[in-house]
């Protein structure tokens, strides 16, 4: 074990150890810019699981002090100093490649990125979902067969977006049927708007912490 390493104990020991992280960099241990000790160090010299190691990092980069690299390790976020900030102003991370943790993707595997409280029962589906549903319902039962064996508009059903254009009218927003698209999805639409609106190695601001989903299509374009 490293000189001046804390002897952590049974319970909340990946909170122990981003303290014991935490101390170390203000203490400059480890200097703005620096590597940190990686997983697999951490793991021998504190006695610790994997996992327990990663939920600490993971804690330190949500909170801006760490910032992880893909193949390479976590490192101290090269952020200012709190003592050295403005007052009032909270600190800003530097950009860095978005990626997504190993942590996640194991638990993405395991489908349980949605599985937030698996005890707490089935949830009430609000009235306009259940509308929606039903909706569809009736009008796949109505469909002719052969209609499912031909592609629509590339901006989705004419009709669909009039009914939508309809309704933004009813609300004070002219948008004609021709500047709607219909995509499969809030990720769909998120990625279609990257791609018109980003180009590879651009900067975007992300909310943190904020939806996985984000961070994975970022990674990916």
């Amino acid at each position: 074990m490293n000189t001046g390493a804390p002897t952590l104990g049974d319970s909340y020991r990946y909170i122990e150890l981003e303290q014991w992280l935490l101390q170390g960099i203000h203490e400059r241990r480890w200097s703005y810019g620096e590597r940190l000790p990686s997983i697999r160090e951490l793991c021998r010299e504190q006695g610790l699981s994997r996992a327990t190691v990663q939920h600490a990092l993971q804690r330190l980069e949500a909170q801006g002090v760490v910032e992880s690299r893909p193949r390479s390790g976590y490192f101290v976020a090269l952020v200012e100093h709190e003592d050295d900030a403005a007052p009032g102003h909270a600190r800003v991370r530097a950009p860095h490649p978005a990626t997504v943790s190993d942590l996640l993707h194991d638990i993405m595997r395991r489908r349980g990125a949605f599985d937030i409280a698996p005890d707490s029962g089935p949830a009430e589906l609000p009235p306009t979902i259940v509308a929606l549903n039903r909706a569809i319902g009736r009008a796949m039962r109505r469909q002719g067969s052969a209609a499912h064996h031909y592609y629509d508009e590339p901006a989705g059903a004419p009709a669909l977006r009039g009914e939508i254009s309809r309704l933004y009218q009813r609300r004070g927003c002219t948008l004609p049927p021709e500047q709607l698209c219909i995509t499969s999805g809030c990720q769909h639409a998120l990625y279609l708007a990257l791609q018109a609106s980003c180009q590879p190695g651009d900067v975007v601001a992300v909310e943190s912490p904020g939806f996985y989903g984000s961070l994975q299509l970022l990674e990916q374009l």
